[in-house]
């Protein structure tokens, strides 16, 4: 859908997704972006809470992190710590519920910005965004839902 807008994009998906990758992508895109750019980027994946580590900087005691390709399912001192988890992805109170439409789940800002973008252009006013938004909080099985944006304009 952003492609059919005129987006430049960049899509890391599966193996390719790694923590590596997934870094190096935001690196390359904060490198090449000209001033007064549009950059939009989205994540469609799982999340986790792990253990706070020094400085402990959360109230209660757990980072939030978005989960690459190659994170591994299970701590193991010594051996997987964590090291390919995204740490600090999200608030701590946020979380995403998926979303069941014609018989398949979707995790729900994914599934709503992709309805919007297909019929509508993305605009610099942030409409678009207002207008995803809305839709989520008419869909009742997404109760406590919370949609977060950023924008430097």
């Amino acid at each position: 859908m952003l492609d059919n807008q005129g987006f430049k994009t960049t899509k890391l998906l599966n193996n390719q997704a790694s923590a590596a990758n997934i870094q190096d992508a935001l690196i390359n895109i904060a490198a090449t972006a000209d001033k007064g750019s549009w950059v939009y980027i989205n994540f469609s994946c799982h999340g986790q809470p792990v253990e706070d580590k020094p400085p402990f900087d959360e109230d209660d005691l757990w980072d939030e992190s978005i989960i690459p390709y190659d994170a591994k399912i299970n701590y193991q001192s010594g051996v997987y710590e964590g090291e390919n988890h995204i740490i600090d992805a999200c608030r701590s109170y946020q979380f995403n519920k998926e979303v069941f439409k014609n018989g398949k789940h979707y995790g729900s800002l994914s599934y709503y910005v992709a309805e919007l973008l297909d019929n509508q252009r993305i605009t610099k006013n942030l409409d678009w965004v207002l207008k995803v938004r809305e839709l989520m909080s008419n869909d009742i099985t997404l109760s406590n839902q919370n949609m977060v944006y950023e924008s430097s304009f």
